[in-house]
């Protein structure tokens, strides 16, 4: 924005008077030099977007996923992410997942002793609204 416009008040110029164009330019240059951090303008004249990057995220297969939530639900989180060189969030949270998966079992099997033979993943991404299957045909219908 010109800096024009912030000097005039109710169609008067303030006694600074009107600036030429040049001159406008120049002072909002000024402006600019002040309140926009170096490396944006740089960023800005090279023309190049700031993104951040994320970290790299390890993806384990659903038995490797069932082999670290058993190990931390017989040793504990702590020893699982040491003997498996995972995160100590990633073995609690597998370990959870997987008791959760064993007590689904018990309720449902009439086997004593059920055994979690994978862990699949969750699906990633926004939930759909419609559902699974209106999702998928409403998708296939254009």
């Amino acid at each position: 924005m010109p800096l024009l416009k912030y000097l005039q008040q109710e169609g008067q110029v303030h006694e600074c008077g009107a600036l030429s164009k040049k001159e406008t330019e120049q002072v909002n240059e000024c402006v600019r030099r002040v309140l926009v951090p170096s490396s944006a303008r740089e960023n800005a004249k090279a023309g190049q977007k700031r993104s951040a990057t994320r970290g790299t995220y390890t993806g384990y297969t659903p038995k490797e996923r069932t082999k670290i939530g058993r190990y931390a639900a017989e040793s504990g989180p702590d020893r699982a992410s040491r003997h498996f060189s995972v995160p100590e969030t990633t073995a609690r949270r597998l370990k959870s997942e997987y008791l959760q998966k064993l007590k689904i079992m018990r309720a449902s099997e009439d086997v004593a002793v059920p055994v979690v033979k994978s862990l699949p993943t969750k699906p990633q991404g926004r939930p759909l609204l419609l559902g699974l299957e209106l999702n998928h045909e409403c998708s296939y219908q254009s």
